[in-house]
């Protein structure tokens, strides 16, 4: 039996825009990703040790939803990349929805006062976080390259279609 595979080419990620025309939110695609890592997170662990304890003792703590990271070929002439500036200078509210597409279909995400919706014919992964770190990097023989890193706050929810 194979095992089935979904390739990394064709996967998209997009954020829900409501800085660029407050009033007028809008999905936002993120062109020239390189790749995308990290997305999900892990627990902490609470340590129960206590005098009675043989071993160290250990329980589950609260999920943490980890630090997305990507890197995108920078062109300050696209509005998404010029966005992500923005978004890593902003304070306070600046969790904005997300959703990482996989490339089992093309449709882009819908959105509601909630944040952004995964559409039903493509499998992918909803999440909310704020734009922790935006930084360009130059280098001989290269091209203009952003590295961006996120941090994911409250639970995310896979999407997978039939």
């Amino acid at each position: 039996m194979t095992t089935p595979t979904i390739p990394t080419q064709g996967c998209t990620l997009y954020l829900l825009d409501d800085v660029t025309v407050p009033l007028s939110p809008a999905v936002v695609r993120v062109a020239a990703v390189k790749g995308v890592t990290s997305i999900g997170g892990s627990a902490s662990d609470i340590d129960i040790s206590n005098l009675d304890s043989t071993r160290k003792e250990f329980a589950k703590g609260l999920q943490d939803g980890g630090s997305p990271s990507f890197d995108l070929i920078f062109d300050p002439n696209t509005a998404a990349h010029v966005l992500l500036h923005t978004l890593a200078a902003t304070g306070i509210d600046s969790t904005k929805s997300w959703f990482f597409a996989f490339s089992d279909g093309t449709s882009a995400p819908t959105f509601d006062s909630t944040g952004l919706l995964a559409p039903t014919d493509r499998s992918g992964i909803v999440f909310d976080a704020y734009v922790k770190q935006f930084q360009l990097d130059a280098a001989i023989d290269s091209v203009l390259m952003g590295k961006v890193q996120l941090k994911a706050t409250g639970a995310d929810t896979l999407n997978v279609t039939a």
